[in-house]
């Protein structure tokens, strides 16, 4: 780094070292960018590091890129589901298929999985209308772990 190179590619940097340690080389690791232009590669079996360190990701397997871009579009490739616990799953899980809205039940879980703001009110709404009670509403978000196993498993089935 002493030479300010213009690459720096960084194998497991923050491996071995004390919680301290760690925060210190993440925040070196996003000023080199910023303050000597450099572009850094960061090689890590260890995602939630990438996740606090990375602006663009690539995911390799069997030696082919399947993936690359920024960390807001993998994160896309997760489906993401709203769970809401309520009185009567049944009820609110027919209920909201009756209204055209795609739901999923799983025991005593409902899940949405059309997440945006509009249908997630639309659907509190229409389920507090039709007398039922809401307990609890919850995004269920996928670690970063998760999506990479879920797109190499896509990899290597397709």
């Amino acid at each position: 780094m002493l030479n300010e190179p213009e690459l720096l590619i960084l194998d497991e940097p923050t491996n071995g070292l004390d919680p301290s340690g760690i925060i210190e080389i993440r925040q070196l690791i996003q000023r080199l960018p910023k303050e000597y232009g450099m572009t850094v590669i960061l090689s890590s079996h260890l995602l939630s590091e990438i996740d606090q360190m990375a602006t663009t990701v690539g995911i390799v397997s069997k030696g082919k890129m399947i993936f690359q871009d920024s960390i807001e579009e993998m994160r896309k490739f997760a489906q993401q589901k709203v769970i809401f616990r309520v009185s009567d799953s049944e009820a609110a899980w027919r209920a909201l298929l009756a209204k055209g809205m795609n739901a999923d039940l799983n025991k005593d879980k409902l899940s949405l999985l059309d997440h945006s703001d509009k249908n997630v009110a639309s659907a509190i709404e229409y389920l507090v209308q039709n007398g039922l009670s809401i307990y609890r509403v919850e995004e269920e978000k996928k670690s970063l772990e998760e999506i990479f196993l879920q797109m190499t498993r896509e990899e290597q089935a397709g």
